[in-house]
């Protein structure tokens, strides 16, 4: 099957997607995503158009577009190295305070400073 023919003009991409190595326009044409988050290495598109982020959250190394995006951040700041977005963004500091070696903006956000004063 000629690929190119058969990705703007079937309907049913099932098969276009198993075949195409380019899952570019796959990604602007398919409404589920679910495939082409499971084969494709370059996730940024699937980031801007996925409603549900889990999958990319998994597979990401960066978690720069995540941490912006997900209103859940839990899954974010275990993988997270960099804290410094999540202690801005996240109302419940408590895993940035285990995590997080510099306490000083803790200190300055966090409303218990039990954790802190140990």
């Amino acid at each position: 099957l000629n690929q190119y023919h058969c990705l703007p003009q079937s309907r049913n991409l099932h098969l276009c997607l198993l075949q195409s190595r380019n899952l570019h326009l796959c990604l602007l044409q398919s409404r589920n995503l679910h495939l082409c988050l499971l084969q494709s290495r370059n996730l940024h598109l699937c980031l801007l158009q996925s409603r549900n982020l889990h999958l990319c959250l998994l597979q990401s190394r960066n978690l720069h577009l995540c941490l912006l995006q997900s209103r859940n951040l839990h899954l974010c700041l275990l993988q997270s190295r960099n804290l410094h977005l999540c202690l801005l963004q996240s109302r419940n500091l408590h895993l940035c305070l285990l995590q997080s070696r510099n306490l000083h903006l803790c200190l300055l956000q966090s409303r218990n400073l039990h954790l802190c004063l140990l």
